[in-house]
């Protein structure tokens, strides 16, 4: 029967980093980028909230009302 390792023989597994939080693009301002504003509550979303899309998405949304352009 194989014995188990000893807490002090573990191998050292580092902390994955936290995905969820990111820091704020720096870039989002750069062509490409749309600043939009939501008119219609979705995805946790609230109404009354500025965001910084990318083009392709804030058109798409805007269309179907949920977002308008800042």
């Amino acid at each position: 029967m194989a014995q188990r390792k000893k807490a002090e023989e573990k191998a050292v597994v580092p902390q994955r980093e936290n995905k969820a939080v990111r820091p704020a693009a720096s870039n989002k301002t750069a062509p490409g980028y749309a600043r939009v504003r939501v008119i219609k509550a979705h995805d946790g979303l609230c109404v009354g909230e500025i965001l910084s899309r990318p083009e392709r998405v804030a058109k798409e949304l805007i269309n179907l009302g949920y977002w308008e352009r800042v």
